[in-house]
């Protein structure tokens, strides 16, 4: 608020809002605290970047383990899943058990 009385602080420690209903909640909230005949001002944004990696493609072994830690996905289920996104074409069929390719592989 302006004239140096309280202010209203807000953080945001989980980064983007993804979904709207949780940022029309921050709006809300700001705006009952805006009285009428009040303002506010925005005194500091943050950005910041962050360049994210290709991940590594996954072996069997280590897709069934993510399956089952992440989606709490049964062996059976995961690879079902698997077959039907490899059907899609929306993924390559794992061939091999390694994780090192040549430099030309992408």
């Amino acid at each position: 608020r302006d004239g140096g009385g309280a202010g209203l602080w807000f953080s945001r420690k989980r980064g983007y809002f993804w979904e709207e209903s949780p940022a029309t909640a921050v709006f809300n909230r700001l705006k009952a605290a805006c009285t009428a005949g009040e303002s506010s001002t925005v005194v500091k944004v943050e950005e910041r970047s962050k360049t994210h990696r290709k991940p590594l493609p996954l072996n069997t072994v280590a897709l069934l383990q993510k399956a089952s830690l992440r989606l709490r996905m049964g062996p059976a289920r995961a690879l079902e899943a698997a077959e039907a996104l490899y059907i899609a074409g929306l993924t390559t069929y794992p061939r091999t058990e390694t994780n090192k390719y040549a430099a030309s592989f992408d």
